[in-house]
């Protein structure tokens, strides 16, 4: 059985406490047809990903990467954890959770993107590291999880979809009754994996998400047991 990597962010690997625990994601169906190590953190830069696939790309047959957004922080506290900041508004979030020792990490990070965070300079070393990924291992399989221009569908776009159809139900979004594992409800989980293993065993390279290929129409009863508690 061939060996995969998955690097990425959440839209690889995010099991909240709350998060569906019989829902399976992309990643654990692909799992029925080769041996998957998931390297994904939620929350994490692409910086990150890229380290844990220096240390460990070599040990396997392909590689899958779903790229985040540029910028990304990884803050290591007082306490020797590490806190995931993605942009202003995650610092924001993360300050009235963070213990009085802990607090000054955060505000640190806040005042970086209020005052010192340069996106141009952020979308150029993210080009750099992509073009490493590739220059290191030309088959590796890179799917973007945000887009960069309003023409890319990406998982993110996915995600979108289906919070508007909850709210077209007459839902209403609560980022803290979200249970959908890794963003996405269980029919699209499907729906991309079959796109990724298609691409890993017809194509033999990643080809582009196409919103046409996804589930965005559901009924009330289909999104209320990932809405709601």
């Amino acid at each position: 059985m061939k060996k995969i990597a998955v690097y990425g962010d959440s839209f690889a690997n995010c099991n909240s406490e709350i998060a569906l625990k019989d829902e399976k994601t992309w990643v654990d169906l692909l799992g029925k047809h080769y041996q998957v190590d998931n390297y994904a953190q939620s929350g994490s830069s692409l910086y990150f990903s890229y380290c844990r696939f220096q240390d460990t790309h070599s040990r396997y047959d392909r590689l899958i990467f779903i790229v985040t957004s540029p910028g990304r922080l990884e803050v290591l506290n007082h306490d020797d954890q590490t806190i995931y900041i993605s942009n202003l508004e995650s610092a924001e979030y993360h300050l009235p959770r963070s213990g009085p020792l802990n607090r000054p990490y955060v505000l640190a990070a806040r005042d970086y993107f209020k005052y010192i965070y340069n996106d141009e300079k952020e979308n150029f070393i993210h080009r750099l590291i992509l073009s490493e990924i590739t220059r290191i291992r030309p088959d590796t399989f890179i799917y973007p999880a945000f887009a960069e221009d309003q023409t890319e569908f990406t998982l993110s776009e996915i995600s979108r979809i289906e919070r508007g159809a909850w709210e077209c139900l007459g839902g209403t979004y609560d980022p803290r009754q979200d249970r959908r594992r890794a963003h996405i409800t269980d029919d699209n989980h499907r729906k991309v994996y079959e796109h990724i293993y298609q691409d890993l065993t017809v194509y033999y390279k990643q080809t582009t998400l196409n919103s046409q290929q996804f589930k965005s129409r559901f009924t009330h009863n289909e999104l209320v047991r990932f809405f709601t508690k």
